[in-house]
């Protein structure tokens, strides 16, 4: 079975739309870049606005400076952000100080013949205080408490952002100004930041209660992208999927995985590409999709 998506001609929020006719439902998670086919109320418009502007060569201006500030107010026990054109520029520049990345979502391998329950959790809880432990970690933005807290222990957060990878850069918050100021950052083309806020503002509006002028520039109040969306895929999904949040951790074993993805894309649901990472419940879906997922999943 072909596990590969055919080609794409078109993407509208949460659901993609193939060559052949065929339409998916997404359900990749893509590092809370936001997902694949939702472009959001006005990022793409924003977008548009940038190139117009010319804003594609690398150049001072002053959209980091607003974003760095958006990723303070969010992040209080951050001392000092880095941004970067990508993830790899990112983590290669940290290399040089830095060893080891820890990301909360990632199950392992010794997790393959447990219930899922335990999904995201390290099997050495704290490891980031022990010797030769990873020093980064990576922000999620919907994590459990226990996981959240975890987190704390890390001096450096990988934090992708809730946009398309190419008009977002790459951010490393750091807990102490003095190891941030070791860390050179690129010098950005500047429609990245500047739409990144926009992605950021439609992002926050979609998924956290906004209030005053925050709340009349989002057209958002109570979040949308909340427990009570995300607990309607229980009846579809529990007996293939163990949930935490939004996030879909596959209840087969790694050596099952592909025929596993296989049969959900003939569902028409994209699942993530990796095992160890969850895919995420959409933020719009209708039970009949999720009714054909289960449907084919049963036959495994």
């Amino acid at each position: 079975m072909k596990t590969d998506l055919p080609p794409v001609r078109r993407m509208r929020l949460w659901r993609l739309y193939a060559e052949d006719g065929r339409r998916f439902l997404d359900l990749r998670l893509l590092d809370n870049r936001g997902f694949l086919g939702a472009k959001g109320r006005f990022a793409g418009t924003r977008a548009k606005n940038g190139i117009d502007l010319g804003l594609l060569k690398e150049a001072p201006g002053r959209h980091a400076e607003r974003l760095r500030k958006a990723l303070a107010a969010e992040f209080p026990r951050l001392a000092a952000f880095r941004f970067f054109r990508n993830e790899e520029r990112a983590l290669a520049t940290l290399s040089r100080t830095r060893s080891g990345l820890y990301d909360p979502l990632a199950r392992h391998a010794e997790a393959e013949d447990r219930p899922a329950a335990g999904a995201g959790r390290s099997p050495a809880a704290g490891m980031a205080a022990a010797e030769g432990a990873p020093a980064l970690a990576v922000h999620r933005f919907f994590l459990a408490e226990e996981d959240r807290a975890r987190l704390e222990a890390f001096p450096a957060l990988l934090i992708p952002l809730p946009c398309p990878e190419p008009f977002g850069p790459a951010v490393l918050g750091f807990s102490e100004a003095e190891a941030a100021a070791s860390v050179p950052e690129d010098e950005l083309p500047p429609i990245m930041p500047f739409t990144a806020m926009r992605a950021w503002e439609d992002f926050r509006g979609m998924s956290v209660r906004l209030t005053g002028g925050r709340r009349a520039r989002s057209g958002e109040g109570t979040p949308a992208y909340a427990e009570d969306l995300w607990k309607r895929s229980d009846r579809r999904l529990t007996p293939f999927f163990e949930r935490r949040g939004p996030y879909l951790y596959a209840r087969c074993a790694r050596a099952d995985w592909e025929g596993f993805r296989a049969r959900a894309l003939e569902a028409g649901c994209v699942l993530t590409p990796e095992w160890e990472l969850p895919s995420i419940v959409p933020g719009d879906f209708d039970d009949g999709e999720l009714k054909n997922l289960a449907k084919a999943l049963e036959i495994l």
